[in-house]
Parts: structure tokens; sequence; C-alpha cells
């Protein structure tokens, strides 16, 4: 019976470890922002936002904004490209149950090696 659960433990183990190194082969970079608020006024009103764009403004607004990044280079012989994404999403804050649309704020591909006598183009 112990050597059949160790047998088990051993292939789970091996199965963990086959896949934790797959995944370091397609490891994809990410970076990412949130920033959400509520503005109060003194007198029981709405939400409200104070000089939201000035100095100190964090704190003091009443609107959601987050994004997240993806980006990803895949080689192939001499050439490299890289895939850099972003998506965002955010809501002015009028009430708590607002929807949100997803955009995409950023989108790129670059590449390199494309040309044999400047390598860097």
């Amino acid at each position: 019976m112990e050597l059949i659960m160790m047998k088990k433990i051993s292939v789970i183990a091996a199965a963990v470890a086959a896949s934790l190194a797959a995944g370091s082969a397609f490891a994809v970079d990410f970076n990412g922002y949130f920033r959400a608020g509520t503005g109060i006024s003194g007198n029981g009103e709405a939400d409200v936002s104070f000089m939201k764009n000035g100095i100190g403004r964090l704190g003091n607004e009443n609107d959601n904004y987050y994004e997240f990044g993806f980006s990803e280079e895949l080689k192939t012989g001499d050439q490299t490209w890289k895939v850099d994404s972003m998506i965002a999403q955010g809501n002015d804050g009028a009430n708590g149950w607002e929807d949100g649309d997803f955009n995409v704020a950023q989108f790129n591909v670059q590449a390199k090696g494309l040309i044999a006598s400047d390598p860097g183009a």
C-alpha cells in the first residue's frame, strides 16, 4: 500500500513539475494599473469629485479605472516578434453598479531581423 501511494505521489509530482516547466517556456509578461475611489459630499448629496486632475487628487475621486497589459516575445530563427497589448475599462462613478466596456487601449507588433543586412531592423 505504501509503495503504491509513493508511486502516485511521484507521478503527481512529475506532472506538476512538467506543467511548471512547460509554462515557463511560454511566459507572458503582465502589468497593470487599478484605481477606484469614492467622492463624498458634505451635505449628503450624490458622489462628487473635487479637483480630479489636480495635485493630490487620489482619495476624492468617484470613478474607477483599470488596465491590464500583456506582452509576449517569439523568436523564429534570426527573427524576433513581440506583441504588446493593453485592455482598459473605467466608469464615471455615478453609482455603484455601472456597466463598463472593455477597450483595447494599446496594441502593437514589433519585429527585428526581417532585413538580413540589418539585424536590428
